[in-house]
């Protein structure tokens, strides 16, 4: 008896030892990318307490022109996409190395292979990334325990006219439910919808296995741009990177994860493109900035999402980026407080009113570096503290010393320990 309650008495220990860590839903670091010609870069900042960034030199030159970036739910890893001039693809892998979430190369690039590879997303499980090249295939390929990837598989795109171009990737929390944007150039977008078995990465067109574009027929078609779930799961939004044509909307099947009842919001604004959207850590607002050149300045649409998903122009509609040059991806920071854009040569900052109104805060660099595309921005999550302990033994009635000096915090240094035994 006296055993059994010793174990029970540790187990509780384990369970309830603490550590003061970084505050849940923090970041240490935003990765830009940015392209030149054939070439580019990933470009690097730290985030200091209040959302503000700071370079970290020096930039990490690409073997190619970048395309798209993820990272790893834990923030260990990172893997970008890129294209040479001969139109050969890679991937290319970066590890962190430092508490501040500095990157570095991590092993050999996967690649080349013959077809550009374009979007690239990480599954919420931290276990696979999943990649969309032309052709009637999506790749995905296991992240092995040092960050390298396995061998790739494939998704199958049922066979269709005119064939499928996967540009970029979106997939529900669960990890069960997979969507690709597609744009051949010669008809308007279409999503491919797959359903994925979590525990071996397989998967298989739903029952209807894509949906075309909602907005009306005739005209240039509407490219694929980024797309956007919100964070209940509810409605997947999709920017079509084509001046005027606004946004899609779907709403997300609880059952199935099919998309249904596809509508388009905030047609016809002004005539500038839209790469991507991005919704608020609350889902009570999304973004939409400006990609491409039409008369007047850059901007960014901010909306309020209300029932069924509809989206809402805010007071204003838009606000004029502060500093000129066009982005083509922007993401949210966890904290709801901060929106970052991966702008031409700059990265943006904004701050984020409650409801959902941005404020610019800063550029940097204050002035774009010239010659500089953006291609993509990600953030890099602050890593959970690792509890560990033991504790000595000896005779009953004598106390024990628990030591808990083998923790460890990776985005800084550990303010305390919190024991319960209770």
């Amino acid at each position: 008896m006296r055993h059994r309650r010793c174990a029970r008495i540790l187990l509780a220990a384990a369970l309830a030892a603490g550590l003061a860590a970084s505050p849940a839903g923090a970041i240490t670091g935003v990765y830009v990318l940015q392209s030149s010609g054939p070439a580019g870069s990933l470009v690097q900042y730290t985030v200091g307490a209040d959302g503000a960034l700071s370079p970290s030199a020096p930039d990490t030159a690409l073997g190619g022109g970048p395309n798209d970036i993820a990272v790893t739910p834990d923030g260990r890893f990172a893997y970008v996409t890129t294209t040479s001039a001969a139109g050969q693809s890679s991937i290319v892998g970066f590890a962190r190395v430092a508490a501040n979430g500095r990157l570095e190369p991590n092993g050999a690039a996967i690649g080349p292979a013959l077809a550009p590879g374009r979007g690239i997303i990480v599954n919420p499980q931290g276990t696979r990334v999943l990649y969309g090249q032309p052709g009637f295939a999506i790749f995905w390929r296991p992240i092995n325990a040092d960050g390298t990837l396995g061998a790739a598989s494939q998704i199958v795109i049922p066979s269709t006219t005119p064939a499928p171009d996967v540009r970029y990737l979106a997939m529900t929390a669960d990890g069960r439910n997979l969507y690709a944007a597609d744009f051949s150039g010669s008809a308007s977008v279409r999503i491919w919808q797959f359903d994925i078995d979590p525990a071996t990465g397989a998967g298989t067109p739903k029952g209807s296995p894509v949906v075309g574009w909602p907005g009306p027929v005739g005209g240039p078609a509407v490219a694929a741009g980024r797309m956007a779930i919100t964070p209940s799961g509810s409605h997947l939004h999709l920017a079509t990177d084509t001046g005027g044509a606004g946004i899609g909307r779907w709403a997300i099947d609880t059952g199935t994860g099919s998309l249904t009842g596809g509508t388009v919001d905030g047609a016809g604004f002004d005539g500038y493109a839209e790469p991507a959207v991005a919704v608020s850590i609350g889902g009570g607002a999304l973004w939409a900035p400006s990609g491409s050149s039409a008369s007047g300045p850059e901007r960014i649409r901010q909306f309020a999402t209300g029932a069924g998903g509809a989206l809402t122009p805010l007071a204003p509609p838009a606000v004029s980026y502060v500093v000129a040059g066009p982005t083509r991806d922007l993401v949210a920071s966890p904290d709801g407080q901060s929106l970052y854009l991966g702008q031409n040569g700059t990265a943006g900052e904004w701050t984020v009113a409650p409801g959902g109104t941005l404020a610019h805060r800063a550029n940097t660099p204050a002035s774009p570096a010239f010659g500089l595309t953006n291609a993509g921005i990600a953030l890099a999550p602050s890593q959970a503290p690792l509890a560990s302990f033991v504790a000595g033994t000896g005779p009953a009635g004598s106390a024990t010393l628990f030591d808990a000096r083998a923790s460890a915090e990776p985005d800084g240094t550990i303010a305390r320990y919190d024991w319960e035994f209770g």
